[in-house]
C-alpha cells in the first residue's frame, strides 16, 4: 500500500507542474529579447551599419538590423537596393589606402532630390576646377547662352584728309577670350586682328601718327586671382587675367635640333619673334644622346635664356611663357599687323588699365567685332577646364552686371544665384572663378544644390552639354572607358596638389539622373590613384 500510495502522490506531483508550466508559458513566450541586455547584444554593428547611424541617426536601428543575419542563418531584412549601393560606395571610400584621404561625397537623385549617399556632405573642401560649374552656370543664367563679348576698334584724334590720322589708334578689350580664335581655330590667330586692319585701311587711313593702345580698363587692373601662389604665376594654367586677351595670354617658345652636330638648336618665338629676345646657348648633339633644354626667363624682362642639348633629329620641345601685360601684347601684335598690312605707325604701343590718371578723349567707332556666343564659350571652358576663360567670365558677370569688372562683383553676382538654389555663403567660399585659389571651399551638398538647381532651368541641356563626358571627350576623355559610366557621366574635374575632385550628373542603367559631388583632400596617393577611385564610385553609380 505504502508504494501505490507514492506513486499516486509522484503522479499528482507531475500532473500539478505540467499545469503550472501550462499556466506560465505563454508569459514566457511573449517575453521581448530586450528583456535580457545580454542576449540583445549584437556586437559591433558592421561597417555599413556605423556610417548610415552617423549620417541617419533616426533610422541606424533598422539599417543595423537589415545586415544582421538571424540565429537560422537567414537575413532579417533583405537588402533593398540602396542598401547595396551604400554597402558598395562604403567598400571605397574606406577602403585602407583611400582612407588616408579626406572625403567628401553627396550623392542625390536629381528628380526628388532623395539622398543616395552621403560622407561629410557639410564639411567645407577645396573644390579645385569644380568651381568653374559655379561660375559658369551663374554666367549662363545672368548673361543667356546668345552674350556675346564685344571688342571695339576707335580712334582718338583727328583723321586728316591726307589719309593721316592725327591721334592714336585704341582696341578696346570687353573681355572677349577667344580673340585670337582658339575655340574653333577654323580662321586662325590673327584672323580677328586683320579684320581690324582692313578696317582701318577701309577707312583710308594710311598713316597713324600715333600709338597703338591696348584698352582693358573694363576690368579692374588686377592681374592675378587671390589666394594664388607664386608658382602658378609661372604655368601656363597661371596666366593674368584681362579685358583684352590673345593667344589666352602666352608666348610659346619652341625649339628643334639644328642639321648638323655642334650647331645651335634652331629657336622660335610665336606669336612674335618681337616678343622675346632669345639667349641661345643649347647645342645639337650625336644621335642617340639624351635632348634636355633649361628654360630661363628674367624676371620682369623679355630675355629668355637656353641651355642643354637636342640630338640630331630629335623632336622639338616648346615651353609657355606667361605675358606680363596682356593689353601691351595685343598692342604689340596689332601694330605689327597694321605695319605688316602697309599701315605707317609713328608711335609705339602702350596699354591702358583701370586707374590710369588720363583724361578723356574722343572716341570714334571704326569697328566692332562679336564673339562668339557665351555657351560656346562656357563649353570651351568647363571641357577644357581653362583657367582663363572662367576668370574673364567671373569678371564679365561683375561689369554687366554691377557695372565693375572685378572678382568681387562677379563673385556677388555669383552668391545671389546659389542663393535661388538654396545654397548659402557657409557652404561656399569663393575667391576667383576657376577654382585656382587655395582660399576656396565648398561643401559637397553646395554642388548638389546646384547641379540640381541647374537641372531644373528650361537651359538644362545647355549646361549638360558644356560638361566632359565620361571616355568620349574634355577632361573626361580618357577615363570609364570599357565601364559600366562609359558616356553616363557628364561632369567637371578639378585637381590641384593633394586635392581631386569630380561634380555632375551620372544616368543609371535604371534611367535614374543622379547629381553628385566627389571632392577629395589631402590625398596621399597619386591624382592617378584619386581618379581611379572617384571612377569607381561613378560605376557604382551607374549600374544603380
Amino acid at each position: 500500500m505504502k508504494h501505490k500510495e507514492i506513486d499516486r502522490i509522484l503522479l499528482a506531483a507531475v500532473v500539478l507542474l505540467l499545469a503550472v508550466v501550462v499556466l506560465l508559458a505563454p508569459a514566457f513566450i511573449s517575453s521581448p529579447v530586450e528583456a535580457d541586455p545580454a542576449a540583445a547584444s549584437v556586437g559591433e554593428p558592421p561597417l555599413e551599419a556605423k556610417f548610415l547611424i552617423d549620417q541617419n541617426r533616426g533610422t541606424a536601428k533598422k539599417s543595423a538590423a537589415s545586415v544582421t543575419s538571424s540565429p537560422l542563418g537567414t537575413s532579417i531584412e533583405p537588402l533593398s537596393p540602396s542598401d547595396e549601393l551604400t554597402k558598395k560606395l562604403n567598400s571605397i571610400v574606406r577602403k585602407p589606402l583611400y582612407r588616408r584621404a579626406e572625403w567628401g561625397v553627396d550623392i542625390r537623385s536629381v528628380e526628388d532630390d532623395i539622398s543616395v549617399f552621403g560622407h561629410n556632405q557639410d564639411k567645407a573642401f577645396p573644390p579645385a576646377s569644380n568651381a568653374k560649374l559655379f561660375t559658369t552656370a551663374a554666367a549662363l543664367d545672368r548673361l543667356g547662352p546668345d552674350f556675346r563679348f564685344r571688342t571695339r576698334l576707335t580712334y582718338e584724334g583727328n583723321l586728316n584728309p591726307n589719309r593721316r590720322l592725327q591721334g592714336d589708334l585704341v582696341v578696346v578689350g570687353r573681355g572677349d577670350p577667344d580673340l585670337s580664335d582658339n575655340i574653333s581655330e577654323l580662321a586662325g590667330h590673327f584672323f580677328h586682328l586683320d579684320r581690324m586692319v582692313e578696317r582701318v585701311k577701309e577707312a583710308g587711313i594710311e598713316v597713324v601718327d600715333g600709338d597703338i593702345i591696348g584698352d582693358d580698363s573694363y576690368f579692374t587692373y588686377a592681374p592675378y586671382g587671390e589666394g594664388w601662389t607664386i608658382s602658378d604665376l609661372s604655368r601656363d594654367y597661371g596666366a593674368p587675367i584681362s579685358a583684352l586677351s590673345f593667344t589666352n595670354n602666352l608666348i610659346t617658345l619652341s625649339v628643334r635640333p639644328g642639321r648638323k652636330i655642334g650647331q645651335p638648336v634652331h629657336a622660335y618665338v610665336y606669336p612674335s619673334e618681337s616678343l622675346l629676345t632669345v639667349s641661345n646657348r643649347a647645342k645639337t648633339v650625336r644621335r642617340g644622346r639624351t635632348g634636355r633644354i633649361q628654360w630661363s626667363k628674367t624676371p620682369g624682362t623679355d630675355l629668355v635664356s637656353l641651355r642643354g642639348q637636342l640630338p640630331v633629329n630629335g623632336d622639338a620641345k616648346s615651353q609657355y611663357f606667361l605675358v606680363q601685360d596682356p593689353a601691351l601684347y595685343t598692342a604689340r601684335l596689332l601694330r605689327e599687323r597694321l605695319i605688316k598690312g602697309g599701315v605707317k605707325v609713328t608711335g609705339a604701343a602702350r596699354a591702358r588699365h583701370s586707374g590710369d590718371d588720363l583724361p578723356p578723349r574722343p572716341a570714334h567707332l571704326l569697328y566692332v567685332h562679336e564673339s562668339l556666343p557665351l555657351l560656346e564659350v562656357i563649353g570651351f571652358t568647363n571641357k577644357k577646364s581653362q583657367n582663363l576663360y572662367a576668370e574673364i567670365i567671373l569678371r564679365t558677370l561683375g561689369a554687366e552686371v554691377k557695372g565693375i569688372g572685378s572678382d568681387e562683383a562677379g563673385l556677388e553676382v555669383v552668391y545671389e544665384f546659389l542663393a535661388e538654389a538654396g545654397v548659402d555663403r557657409s557652404m561656399a567660399d569663393l575667391y576667383d572663378g576657376s577654382g585656382l585659389s587655395r582660399r576656396n571651399l565648398i561643401t559637397p551638398r553646395a554642388e548638389t544644390l546646384l547641379l540640381r538647381h541647374m537641372a531644373a532651368k528650361p537651359y538644362f541641356g545647355l549646361f549638360l552639354d558644356s560638361l566632359s563626358v565620361s571616355g568620349l571627350d574634355g577632361t573626361l576623355r580618357g577615363r570609364m572607358i570599357q565601364a559600366p559610366a562609359f558616356q553616363r557621366v557628364f561632369a567637371k574635374t578639378g585637381t590641384l596638389q593633394n586635392v581631386t575632385t569630380l561634380g555632375g550628373y551620372v544616368r543609371t542603367e535604371s534611367g535614374k539622373m543622379l547629381a553628385f559631388s566627389i571632392l577629395i583632400n589631402n590625398h596621399p596617393f597619386s591624382q592617378t590613384t584619386a581618379k581611379r577611385a572617384i571612377d569607381q564610385i561613378c560605376n557604382t553609380l551607374a549600374k544603380f
